[in-house]
């Protein structure tokens, strides 16, 4: 999907007050006074962006994509007609920037849709 990148929301950890998920009993009876689960930071996620088609239109067509640590980040540079890639961090998706994520599987039918995204590239803001 390419669109504008109208939301950056990184993720954030529970690491305090919380329960170790190797403590936790599946077979307890759960109630919501309990504490939560303490975040597994090998499988958390990075955070989630929203994407927009065409949000000076207010189109329907919106996805949040959440973005794990497997997911390939990059930028993307037009130079004398070659596409370039660079490798980027998660802290350099912003707000306003054009991107094209690649996702595979399911897409929530929730609005705005939510599906976990493989890649994100930032677009060459020149081309």
């Amino acid at each position: 999907m390419k669109g504008t990148i109208t939301s950056v929301e990184p993720f954030r950890p529970v690491t305090t007050n919380c329960t170790r998920p190797e403590d936790v009993d599946p077979d307890s009876a759960v109630s919501s006074d309990d504490p939560p689960v303490c975040t597994d930071m090998d499988k958390a996620p990075l955070g989630t962006v929203l994407i927009e088609a065409d949000p000076a239109r207010g189109t329907l067509d919106k996805v949040i994509f959440t973005v794990g640590p497997e997911a390939a980040l990059f930028s993307s540079y037009t130079g004398l007609g070659d596409e370039e890639l660079t490798q980027i961090d998660f802290a350099e998706l912003s707000v306003g920037r054009q991107a094209e994520v690649g996702f595979s599987g399911q897409v929530a039918e929730s609005y705005p849709g939510q599906a976990t995204a493989e890649s994100v590239t930032l677009l060459d803001p020149g081309s």
